[in-house]
């Protein structure tokens, strides 16, 4: 392989000697193994240079040297040894990391759940540096991750910026960053409004590829863990709200996972403990803390299929009431997936549809989200589906009437449609609210007329 701009033995800046080529497939600059001229430090090195004279490009390449000096001594952030903004190219020296990137460990983390934790955490550790200095990195991808023994050190800053800062990103550059890592709003808007959730939901995706290898611009839980799947979920959920909101609350989430996976914990009697709480607080008190009802959820949610079935059984009403509540917003969604695997095994052993629809109307009636509402109202639907319980199919009905909003109209349309042979197609078009479910009403009825 050779370089576009250097032979080997030509010498850089009258410092260093060129040696070879480390990588040409950086998106700024290129890097080359070099040897000093003088005295040499107590390690190789390799030289990165700008191979861009766009002024648009130098000015980020300028950008990351000027953001790794700012971190001089750092054990977190890649360190430079020598650089020369003025040079043409510009230029900086670092170490070569002969342990190369993270994805030289994907192989080794597939089965090594202590790895996994080390790792991810190590991750979360050094990103956390950079927002310590009010810093987004803005290109988190597991090859920006440098490993030198069981040492793991960010690099690569040139798209850094600081936390709430506007871009300066012209169109031509808009998308800077890695596909499949980057999150729905950097894609839709560039890299306007940098904030901490968008290195989370990069993090995520470093997280599955890491796991799986596989393309992570579409996630699945094949051959994940559970617990760290849902810990990968909501670092990448579409709505920035719906994310780890802090790397501190990523690092915990972390930590509950892996309790769960390497059976550390007691997870589920801390979630029945937690869940206690709550509930005590509110017969006596009736107040909740929001944040010991969210720690529940995601506790809930960690846990083996069968765990989470037995404290979901034991939910009252009121705790449906609050977890629909618009504080909580931000986990019902992850509520409701814990709960969706529940709804039909329950109704059939247990005749428990009618509680079902109950539970599921109280957050039908309070959740902020629309599709929250919606997916309240399918779960109830199918519970009266499959126990085939009248009591449960006319709560339902009262819910479809009950709506006028589009947006939920639009969602409930297609559950209507969905299930046009069942109870639903029997609501009658003029007691509904709502024109679009009128008209789904009257098309799939005439659709089992003609049947």
């Amino acid at each position: 392989m050779k370089d576009p701009f250097f032979l080997n033995g030509e010498i850089i800046d009258g410092k260093y000697a060129v040696t070879g080529v480390c990588s040409d497939k950086g998106g700024m600059g290129n890097i080359l193994f070099v040897n000093p001229v003088a005295s040499p430090p107590p390690y190789p090195i390799v030289l990165k240079y700008c191979k861009s004279t766009e002024s648009e490009v130098l000015q980020r390449f300028n950008r990351e040297i000027r953001n790794m000096v700012t971190f001089a001594g750092n054990s977190k952030v890649v360190q430079i040894y020598d650089h020369n903004l003025s040079h043409k190219p510009p230029y900086f020296v670092m170490k070569y990391f002969s342990d190369g990137d993270l994805t030289t460990l994907c192989t080794s983390l597939t089965s090594n759940y202590h790895l996994q934790e080390r790792t991810f955490i190590q991750m979360v550790d050094c990103v956390n540096e950079l927002h310590a200095k009010g810093l987004q990195h803005r290109d988190i991808k597991p090859q920006n991750f440098l490993q030198d023994g069981n040492t793991i050190m960010v690099s690569d800053l040139g798209l850094s910026k600081e936390i709430g800062a506007g871009t300066t990103c012209t169109m031509s550059h808009e998308f800077w960053g890695t596909q499949g890592y980057l999150p729905p709003e950097f894609v839709s808007a560039g890299f306007k409004n940098a904030e901490a959730s968008s290195d989370i939901f990069m993090l995520g995706k470093s997280f599955y590829y890491l796991l799986t290898e596989r393309d992570p611009l579409y996630i699945t839980d094949a051959d994940i863990h559970p617990a760290v799947f849902h810990l990968i979920e909501k670092c990448c959920a579409v709505e920035k709200q719906r994310r780890f909101q802090s790397l501190a609350d990523l690092k915990q989430g972390l930590s509950l996972a892996f309790d769960v996976v390497l059976n550390r914990a007691l997870v589920g009697s801390k979630a029945r403990q937690i869940f206690s709480q709550i509930i005590d607080r509110l017969r006596a008190e009736n107040t909740y803390d929001p944040e010991q009802v969210m720690l529940f959820v995601n506790l809930l949610a960690s846990l083996p299929r069968d765990e989470q079935d037995a404290v979901i059984f034991d939910l009252p009403r009121e705790f449906f009431i609050v977890v629909s509540m618009e504080p909580l917003s931000t986990v019902l969604e992850t509520f409701l997936k814990s709960y969706e695997p529940f709804v039909q095994p329950s109704v059939k052993i247990f005749s428990y549809a009618e509680v079902v629809a109950n539970n599921m109307k109280e957050i039908f009636r309070r959740a902020h989200r629309v599709q929250d509402r919606a997916k309240a109202l399918e779960l109830a639907v199918n519970a009266a589906i499959w126990a085939n319980r009248f009591v449960a199919m006319d709560t339902c009905r009262e819910m479809v009437m009950s709506i006028d909003g589009n947006d939920l109209g639009l969602l409930v349309s297609t559950i209507i449609t969905e299930n046009k042979d069942s109870f639903l197609t029997q609501i009658e078009p003029a007691a509904c609210k709502n024109d679009i479910i009128k008209k789904a009403l009257r098309e799939t009825r005439g659709t089992s007329e003609a049947q």
